[in-house]
């Protein structure tokens, strides 16, 4: 199944699946925050594989693995290693 994760009952997104997750997303300054749409994707992903187990940790040791042999994200180096 597919769920959507929208703020709004109306949006278009919500009326292509069974399932959606609405969000309050709280606007205090001139900006939305994208704390709430962080926080369940965390939330949805984490229960995915808490119902998948062990086929979960091998789908995610995979695309790992991927992304390290592509050099998709920069490896974190700590001040002495960018001293150097």
């Amino acid at each position: 199944k597919i769920v959507s994760v929208t703020d709004s009952p109306l949006s278009p997104l919500a009326e292509l699946t069974e399932l959606r997750c609405e969000l309050d997303i709280p606007a205090v300054g001139p900006f939305d925050s994208s704390v709430p749409a962080v926080i369940a994707a965390e939330l949805i992903v984490s229960k995915v594989v808490d119902e998948m187990r062990d086929e979960a940790r091998k789908r995610i040791d995979k695309l790992e693995a991927f992304w390290q042999s592509t050099d998709t994200f920069l490896r974190y180096c700590s001040r002495d290693e960018r001293r150097v």
